[in-house]
């Protein structure tokens, strides 16, 4: 059994399951952040049912997609939703992040994109539900084991597109200059105009140091009540 994702008005069908973990409009925020980038070829690390690379996928149809998922189920649900989807450029391959450069080989991505776990190993209370758990806590893989994952399936110059908890943005920056990378832009999000960022959205260049942009936070709600203009924008944007 499946329901639909989010709130997203759109000829997308994204399904997900009644149980486990529920994406969230993270994944929307940064496909959006995403498509101001241009490649031929992108792997979405951790894709569950694709809520990130299939939106992505849809928006650029003349790129190859790949979505990479341990869990058979969602990997699978990320394929059906592809198909329904109507989607030609999205593959959906099952297999742990960890092994990714012995199932791809030599083939490199001109870019990465993670909504990986935001919680740090060892830190704050797990959830009971298994699925959740791995979605939400670093169970299977950590920040640092993602970026040098990254960094083997990135050509010179390709670009990580990540969303993390700001609360662990210094050491996503050590991270970074420890794996070569160099930020591009940044993203914060935030829930109020007054309120300080629960996550940021960052793009980070592979061995090529470029000119970094901060870009206006995003508001997900609006001072009014309800959600934001821009956080209904991304909604709907792949209508």
């Amino acid at each position: 059994m499946s329901a639909r994702m989010y709130t997203m008005k759109s000829r997308l069908t994204l399904e997900q399951g009644k149980t486990g973990y529920r994406y969230n409009i993270d994944s929307f925020a940064l496909a959006d952040f995403y498509n101001k980038f241009s490649a031929k070829r992108i792997i979405d690390l951790g894709a569950g049912a694709g809520a990130l690379s299939i939106p992505i996928a849809h928006v650029n149809p003349g790129i190859e997609v790949f979505g990479l998922e341990i869990t058979h189920e969602y990997s699978h649900q990320a394929k059906e939703n592809a198909k329904s989807s109507k989607i030609a450029n999205y593959h959906a391959i099952t297999g742990d992040i960890l092994n990714a450069v012995n199932i791809f080989g030599n083939e490199k991505f001109d870019a990465v994109a993670s909504n990986p776990p935001y919680t740090k190993r060892g830190a704050g209370r797990l959830c009971t539900d298994p699925r959740k758990k791995v979605a939400r806590h670093e169970i299977r893989i950590t920040l640092a084991e993602l970026l040098e994952v990254s960094a083997k399936l990135l050509n010179k110059g390709g670009s990580l597109f990540i969303s993390m908890a700001h609360s662990r943005r210094d050491e996503f920056l050590y991270l970074l200059a420890q794996n070569g990378f160099y930020e591009t832009r940044l993203r914060k999000v935030t829930p109020l105009p007054d309120s300080p960022p629960k996550i940021f959205l960052s793009e980070a260049t592979f061995k090529i140091k470029t000119p970094f942009h901060e870009e206006t936070p995003l508001l997900l709600r609006s001072p009014e009540g309800g959600d934001s203009q821009e956080a209904k924008r991304i909604a709907i944007k792949y209508a």
